[in-house]
Order: C-alpha cells, then structure tokens, then sequence
C-alpha cells in the first residue's frame, strides 16, 4: 500500500515515541493494529516490539496501551519467530506482570491476557516442534 510504500510504519512509530496529543495517538496505535497483517515485516524491521515496551511504560493512556497490545500480539500470530526471540522475553515479562498485578482498565488486562495467551501457545508449539529435539 502507498502507507506501507511510504515508510508509514517506520514514521507512525517515530511519533508513538514523542509528545503527540493522546488523540493522535489513539488514532496511529489503531492505524498500526489495522496495518500489521499487510506487512509484518515492516513493523518487525522498525523493532515494534520494543517500541510496544516504551508505549507501555511511558503512556497513561489505556487506549494506546490496549491498542499497542493487541497490535504485538496480532504481529506475533502472523510472525510466531519474534515471539521466541530472547531478547525480548525479559522486558515483556515485566511488562505483562505489572499490568497483571495492577490492571489499570478492564481493556487493557484483556489485551495483555490475550498478549500472554499467544506467547504461551507459541512457546509451547516450539517446545512440541520436532524441529527442537
């Protein structure tokens, strides 16, 4: 697509990491989540899943969190090989429990249950892999 074409991703991703107003925000975390089945690699290029771990931390909105949520997690169902990179496991486990033990919105804890559920089902798929023997 002309967004994806235009290194949309690359620069939605830049303004998720600035001071844009939270309207603005909620509308590019939405346009990300509608975005990541047309080219995951594109967000795979641009790091999301550290970018997701930033918004996490940095952001009040639980709009954007949510929205920032499902968007990781829709990435690693069509992408499972980002899930089970190392590098990542240890900033998304803390992210996880601390929404877990304090859920600031109903949204939210549903998008970070449905985030862990999909870990979990990939995790265990690699250990079942022959391929891992």
């Amino acid at each position: 697509s002309a967004f994806i074409g235009a290194h949309g991703v690359c620069r939605v991703l830049l303004i998720l990491q600035g001071d844009a107003p939270l309207e603005v925000l909620n509308y590019l975390c939405a346009t990300l989540r509608e975005v990541v089945a047309e080219c995951p690699e594109a967000f795979i290029a641009e790091d999301y899943p550290r970018l997701v771990l930033f918004v996490m931390a940095q952001s009040s909105s639980t709009d954007v969190q949510a929205l920032s949520l499902d968007t990781l997690e829709h990435l690693l169902q069509l992408r499972p090989a980002v899930a089970l990179q190392l590098r990542y496991k240890p900033n998304l486990s803390a992210v996880l429990q601390a929404f877990l033990w304090q859920p600031p919105n109903d949204e939210v804890l549903c998008a970070v249950l449905r985030l862990l559920r999909t870990v979990v089902t990939l995790e265990g798929r690699a250990l079942l892999s022959p391929s891992q023997m």
